[in-house]
């Protein structure tokens, strides 16, 4: 038998006390759970969706879901690194790669001009810091600061958001050594270092990278709009 809209509203509020908080996991979990109740219930009719619940839920053991969420959260990390990767070669091999320079311009630009202002302050450093990492924001949600808190009810998003930051570090540290190791001359590009040039691949790289984490993310949360969708229309 089929559930009806209610009855997957019920099932998806009973998941939910469970204490699977992550929209995605939860989605999965409901995907898997309704279609073993569907079979118990088909099998024995008066049998009640609370019953069925609590039957299903049981013959998962005495970590109850727990072994299917860490099974799901295994299965969107090796999804999010496969798709990443994907990505950033689509990136690189198409004309989207102006996306990753364009960035990497902005930048530059950017420091450039914080450093023409600032110099070498405190305040501009601390400034400069700010402001790359509300882009960078803007960047990996596509969405406000105001939706952050939604866009972090996925499970996905929180497994990247250790990679984001590690990469936004990245771009700090890579502004720190190519505006401290010599003096630029903007006028004769020959002039530069190697280790700037190192340094501004090393922007690029992040910046590409950047846009391929987001790209997989929103490619995941698709899945789970999929799901939603689907169950909703019931």
């Amino acid at each position: 038998m089929k559930l009806t809209k209610d009855q997957i509203e019920q099932l998806k509020k009973m998941i939910s006390s469970k204490g699977y908080p992550y929209i995605d996991v939860q989605y999965e979990i409901l995907d898997h759970v309704a279609c073993k109740i569907e079979e118990l219930m088909a099998h024995d009719p008066k049998l009640s969706l609370e019953a069925a619940f609590t039957k299903v839920h049981a013959s998962f053991g005495i970590f109850g879901f727990s072994s299917l969420e860490e099974s799901y959260e295994k299965t969107i990390q090796q999804k999010a690194t496969k798709f990443t990767l994907e990505a950033l070669v689509t990136i690189w091999t198409s004309w989207r790669i102006i996306l990753p320079f364009g960035l990497t311009a902005l930048f530059l630009g950017l420091a450039f001009f914080n450093q023409l202002f600032f110099g070498d302050s405190y305040i501009g450093s601390y400034l400069f810091a700010i402001g790359i990492f509300l882009i960078l924001l803007h960047l990996i949600t596509g969405r406000s600061w105001r939706s952050l808190k939604t866009y972090h009810q996925y499970a996905a998003a929180r497994q990247s958001s250790p990679f984001a930051v590690l990469l936004y570090i990245g771009l700090y540290v890579a502004y720190t050594l190519l505006w401290h190791s010599s003096e630029i001359q903007w006028w004769n590009i020959a002039s530069m270092s190697k280790e700037q040039w190192i340094c501004i691949g090393i922007i690029f790289i992040t910046f590409s990278l950047l846009l391929s984490v987001r790209k997989s993310i929103d490619h995941s949360i698709e899945r789970t709009h999929k799901l939603q969708r689907l169950y909703e229309t019931v």
